[in-house]
């Protein structure tokens, strides 16, 4: 059975994983947790967030995806 976190962290892979390459793909949500100094992904506190904040952290240097507008509103 898989764990809730990994199960958040293949979701937000597979977000991640349009229109980039899977190796960028797959660590995209671990950078994403160190950007928002997080031990783990609390659903809660980037619903909070809302799509700004997490566009914030996306396009922060060098930017997660190349589509960062998209994917917040995806994530």
């Amino acid at each position: 059975m898989i764990c809730k976190e990994a199960a958040i962290h293949l979701v937000f892979s597979l977000i991640f994983n349009q229109s980039c390459k899977s190796r960028v793909a797959f660590r995209a949500p671990s950078e994403m947790l160190k950007r928002l100094k997080m031990k783990s992904f609390d659903l809660y506190e980037l619903e909070r967030m809302g799509s700004e904040g997490i566009y914030q952290i996306l396009v922060l240097k060098s930017c997660l995806h190349r589509f960062p507008t998209n994917m917040e509103n995806y994530i």
